[in-house]
């Protein structure tokens, strides 16, 4: 599970599902012994997504990791500034989408490390060319190291070879 609380970091999450997917899926090792290694990578955007898939990230089979990536400075104005109308109680007060953002996403990181769920989080100082190209850079690291982990090919794919050459004999 990748999950970025922000909408503008949703291609990140799409770009490294499939990352994941192509270099860490593999059914043998290097040795080529059966393996059938890798991880499902789902896409998950905050809150929207948090709601919507909590239930299993808790309770469900104890098979998933969740990354979480958080911006730490938006930038933006505060939410009661933005909609007073959501604020009927006073409690967003002051506060701003960033800080919204980090309360529901160490609640969540909370919740899933009382229920012995492994989980991290990647905290971006700003949405700026310079921490993205380091965010990009930190998961392909990260991904070529899990291949060496795991004692796979981490950068080839031959089972998206498989149905190239069954759709190129149709074509």
């Amino acid at each position: 599970m990748f999950m970025p609380y922000a909408e503008r970091l949703r291609c990140v999450s799409e770009w490294y599902v499939q990352l994941l997917a192509e270099s860490l899926g593999k059914a043998q090792d290097r040795q080529g012994k059966t393996v059938h290694a890798g991880r499902t990578p789902i896409v998950a955007v905050g809150t929207t997504d948090m709601h919507a898939q909590t239930q299993l990230h808790q309770e469900g089979p104890h098979d998933k990791t969740v990354t979480t990536i958080d911006v730490a400075d938006w930038g933006a104005p505060t939410l009661a500034d933005r909609v007073p109308e959501l604020d009927s109680a006073g409690k967003l007060a002051g506060k701003t989408f960033a800080e919204l953002n980090t309360i529901a996403r160490e609640s969540n990181e909370e919740a899933l490390f009382g229920s012995g769920r492994p989980s991290d989080a990647l905290i971006l100082d700003r949405i700026g060319a310079r921490e993205l190209g380091g965010l990009l850079y930190t998961l392909m690291a990260t991904v070529a190291y899990e291949g060496e982990l795991l004692d796979v090919c981490a950068y080839d794919q031959p089972g998206v070879e498989a149905y190239k050459k069954i759709m190129k004999t149709r074509l």
